[in-house]
């Protein structure tokens, strides 16, 4: 659940009245980190400093044409933020991360179609580990752990071992959210390596890691969200 000290550092974007989000859910969450936007007016009379959020989310159905347009223009408000995904209709030859290079999206790692926001939400916010890849901004991840209250864990490129799969301790969750992130130096290479190594059964034991999307963020930075299970 959030930590009531950080409730402020989730906003929640709401595109073309998608979901009917029930804030008593979001436990800490405050009704003012909710933004609905359905038109370009909406987008201009935003009153919000989102610098101050580490997380964003953003919901839409994308069969909704002026989904696109909207997430756009949001998107020119924004430039620093963690921004996660979740939407209904998403199609795969869309080429999404092109379009919005900014956002992680997780649509293609759910396996039914409707997204219910209130049921995964709480799921996002016990991310069992988050992983910096020699990560120059590690205050960063250390800032967002405060949130999602994981174990944080940083190794060298490459450094696919016994160890970090030890120290990697899964959630009694089925299922889990793992993050990756990686600074100027690493190589797509790099992050596919550490992708593969987490696919590995043999060496991961009991993590199974079943599918995972690369997404670069600026030149040479990658984040990296994985979805497996606890075998």
């Amino acid at each position: 659940m959030i930590n009531e000290d950080y409730e402020n550092y989730i906003a929640i974007i709401n595109i073309s009245d998608f979901c009917e989000l029930n804030y008593e859910s979001l436990n800490n969450a405050k009704s003012n980190d909710l933004f609905n936007i359905s038109s370009q007016d909406d987008i201009d009379n935003l009153n919000a400093d989102f610098s101050k959020y580490e997380l964003i989310i953003i919901t839409a159905d994308l069969d909704d044409k002026n989904s696109y347009n909207l997430i756009s223009k949001f998107l020119e408000l924004v430039k620093n933020n963690l921004i996660l995904g979740f939407f209904k209709n998403y199609n795969n030859k869309f080429d999404f991360n092109n379009r919005f290079n900014n956002i992680v999206d997780l649509s293609d790692l759910i396996s039914y179609e409707l997204f219910y926001i209130l049921k995964l939400i709480p799921d996002i916010l016990t991310i069992p580990a988050l992983v910096g890849i020699d990560f120059e901004d590690f205050k960063r991840i250390l800032n967002i752990s405060k949130i999602f209250k994981p174990k944080v864990i940083e190794f060298s490129n490459n450094q696919i071992n016994d160890d970090l799969f030890n120290k990697v301790n899964l959630s009694k969750s089925n299922s889990y959210l793992f993050c990756i992130y990686g600074n100027s130096e690493t190589t797509i290479n790099d992050v596919t390596s550490v992708c593969k190594g987490l696919m590995d059964k043999e060496k991961s034991n009991s993590l199974c890691v079943y599918n995972y999307i690369i997404n670069p963020r600026n030149k040479n930075n990658y984040l990296v969200i994985l979805c497996g299970e606890n075998e």
